[in-house]
């Protein structure tokens, strides 16, 4: 089926929803198939169409010697678009689907477990915070050590640990 005429506005927007969550019309690099539909539409989509119109400014800025070398083999429009997307992604061998048996390692890296587990770790998780919430609180303490030197030795030292000793603060208490 194709994108259709590319000369029409319903082609673009077909175009366009196409290429909403791809960066060209076949995989991940460019290819003979993005050339084919850059000649179909000829001119820049309107503004309004942004992921053809992203598309069409990214394919116009390779070089008629890079586009050569473009891989995949150049084929009419009409075995481009969502169609074509499906018989693409139905010739691609598929992914077995079948279980395999599951290995005798005990490191799970995903994270999956089974109920048992996840049971424990609330248990652990309750006993862990009761026993955290019997502690006492704990009180943050700060020690600051000044270090007073005087200016000469005439300067009274026990005048100036009065001084010092006379600044009250919440919480502050003067130690030796």
């Amino acid at each position: 089926m194709g994108f259709g005429d590319l000369q029409t506005r319903d082609a673009l927007l077909l175009l366009n929803t196409f290429l909403a969550d791809k960066s060209y019309i076949q995989g991940y690099y460019p290819t003979q198939g993005d050339i084919a539909v850059f000649e179909a539409v000829k001119q820049p989509p309107s503004a309004d169409l942004e992921h053809a119109l992203r598309w069409y400014t990214h394919i116009a800025s390779f070089s008629d010697v890079e586009k050569q070398k473009f891989q995949g083999e150049s084929q009419s429009i009409e075995n481009y678009g969502q169609d074509s997307q499906v018989k693409h992604e139905l010739k691609t061998p598929a992914v077995s689907s079948e279980k395999k048996p599951a290995d005798d390692d005990d490191i799970d890296l995903f994270g999956d477990e089974d109920e048992e587990e996840s049971e424990q770790t609330r248990q652990r998780l309750a006993a862990y915070a009761e026993k955290k919430s019997k502690k006492p609180a704990i009180v943050a303490k700060s020690s600051i050590v000044l270090d007073i030197k005087p200016w000469d030795d005439e300067t009274n030292m026990q005048e100036i640990e009065n001084h010092v000793r006379s600044i009250e603060l919440d919480g502050l208490l003067w130690g030796v």
